[in-house]
């Protein structure tokens, strides 16, 4: 896994005027790499308003300056592209549109935002007809069009694949969130689900995992699963594929398709499969004689998470995150420290496992796409 950081962590050092810890945009790479040591930026369109090409072309050259380049652009603002009214449709186009050559000027690899879909057929037939315009952009510029959980139809793994499914193609992907899959009351099963189709996946803070383990705990972390988010109506749910191809992505790349890459038979997980671990963590249950379940403290949490993607096979960026108070800085340091831990425990300590073949709608739909 590469490292790396969202650049919106530090959005109240960057905030405009002077003073005690203020930077500027073009010092963040190297900020990055020296203090956190990370090998990579996710940026994000808010820092970069106003922004025209030779100033883009800056940040770029500064990144790479850094070894640190610029890898995903991601846009927060939810699109409307099932919206009944076509103006608004045409309006989040234009926005993705110039997201994706935002991107391309920055030198990233994909381009990210969460889409506003209600969870129903019609909705999610929608959204696809009007996403694969922006999905054929992204394949001419040489990008991944990745799509960021929203509430609604993608904010269930199954609705998000089921849309990626029908949009088509070689280059459509997600951009997962920790604090999603921990507060889904299923982090396990979530990020099976997800994780293979990652240009990247955030790593909030341990405030905010403590938050999203808070509201998990009533969906299914340890307690009941009766909150877990609904699947969306006449969705299928999306199977990840054991033997499945992925074609290898560069260095410091975001994944170059939707074929997930395959399992090890060894890891952080042990013997277990997946699916035991999910279903034992739900009901929070020991799992095995290492009686390891889905931790309640934070630190572990990390850690635990950490262990799950290792063991998925996602050899992509995980991007540092800070959304609270206090210094970034410190908090995302602590955050990489935990990480480093998966890397340092003795060979005894790594639990493993592998992912059951199943078929794979994703890898079925580039097929017919292609």
């Amino acid at each position: 896994m590469l490292l790396t950081m969202r650049i919106s962590a530090l959005a109240p050092r960057l905030a405009a005027g002077s003073g005690p810890g203020r930077i500027a945009l073009l010092d963040v790479p190297a900020l990055a790499k020296g203090e956190l040591g990370v090998n990579g930026l996710i940026v994000g369109a808010e820092q970069l308003a106003g922004a025209d090409r030779p100033q883009l072309n800056r940040l770029s050259e500064a990144a790479d300056k850094a070894g640190c380049p610029c890898l995903v652009l991601t846009e927060p603002t939810p699109q409307p592209f099932a919206d009944d009214d076509p103006e608004p449709i045409e309006r989040a186009e234009d926005r993705c549109m110039r997201l994706a050559q935002a991107a391309q000027w920055l030198s990233c690899s994909a381009f990210a935002f969460p889409v506003v879909a209600g969870d129903s057929a019609e909705q999610l037939d929608a959204a696809a007809a009007n996403l694969k315009k922006i999905s054929r952009r992204a394949e001419r510029l040489d990008l991944n069009m990745c799509l960021m959980p929203h509430r609604g139809l993608t904010a269930h793994p199954d609705g998000l694949t089921a849309l990626l499914k029908k949009i088509g193609g070689f280059r459509v992907g997600t951009l997962p969130d920790l604090a999603d899959a921990v507060a889904s009351g299923d982090p396990v099963a979530y990020l099976r689900r997800l994780v293979p189709y990652a240009s990247a996946v955030f790593v909030p803070g341990l405030e905010e995992l403590a938050e999203s383990r808070r509201r998990g705990a009533t969906a299914g972390v340890g307690g009941s699963a009766a909150a877990a988010p609904p699947k969306p109506a006449g969705v299928k749910a999306a199977r990840v594929s054991k033997g499945s191809r992925a074609k290898k992505a560069a260095p410091g790349t975001a994944q170059d398709t939707i074929a997930p890459p395959a399992e090890s038979a060894a890891g952080p997980l042990g013997a277990h499969s997946l699916d035991d671990l999910a279903a034992q963590a739900a009901a929070g249950t020991p799992i095995g004689a290492e009686g390891v379940a889905v931790p309640q403290d934070p630190a572990e949490l990390v850690v635990f998470l950490a262990g799950v993607l290792e063991t998925i096979g996602y050899e992509h960026p995980v991007a540092l995150d800070h959304r609270g108070k206090g210094d970034p800085i410190a908090a995302m340091r602590a955050t990489r420290d935990l990480l480093a831990r998966l890397h340092t425990k003795p060979e005894a300590d790594p639990l493993a496992a592998a992912i059951s073949g199943e078929e794979d709608p994703l890898e079925d739909a580039a097929e017919e796409d292609a």
